[in-house]
C-alpha cells in the first residue's frame, strides 16, 4: 500500500511541476517528496538567493515555502519547509489516496497564489 501511495504522490506532484511557473523541479521516492521553489523555471532563480546556509533571519513570512504553507493551510493542509525554496513533504505510510488528493489539491492552491506574484 506505502510503494502503491508513493508512486501515486509522485506522479501527482509531477502534474503540478508541468502545471506550475514556481516549480522548478520535484523529486523524491516513496513517500518523502521535495519540491524546489523559483522565481524562474527556465534559469531555476530562487526566491531567496542564500537557502541552504541561511542565518533565518529578516521576514520568514515572506519566504516562498511560508507563503505556500499558510496558503495550503487554507485548505487544511498542513505542510513544511525547512529551507526558504524548498518544500519537504511526507506522509504516513498508511496515507490514504483521498490524503493524497486532498494535500494535492491545497497544494495547487497554494502555488497558483505563488505563480500570480512572479
Amino acid at each position: 500500500k506505502a510503494y502503491q501511495a508513493g508512486l501515486y504522490m509522485g506522479g501527482k506532484l509531477s502534474e503540478l511541476e508541468e502545471k506550475h511557473k514556481s516549480v522548478g523541479l520535484v523529486k523524491g521516492s516513496g513517500q518523502f517528496w521535495q519540491v524546489e521553489l523559483v522565481k524562474n523555471k527556465e534559469t531555476r532563480e530562487p526566491f531567496i538567493v542564500v537557502d541552504r546556509n541561511n542565518d533565518f533571519s529578516g521576514d520568514l513570512s515572506q519566504w516562498p515555502t511560508s507563503i505556500v504553507e499558510a496558503k495550503a493551510a487554507e485548505k487544511g493542509v498542513v505542510l513544511g519547509g525547512f529551507q526558504p525554496n524548498t518544500l519537504r513533504m511526507g506522509a504516513s505510510l498508511e496515507v490514504t489516496k483521498d490524503e493524497i488528493d486532498q494535500m494535492i489539491e491545497a497544494l495547487d492552491y497554494a502555488l497558483d497564489y505563488l505563480d500570480s506574484l512572479i
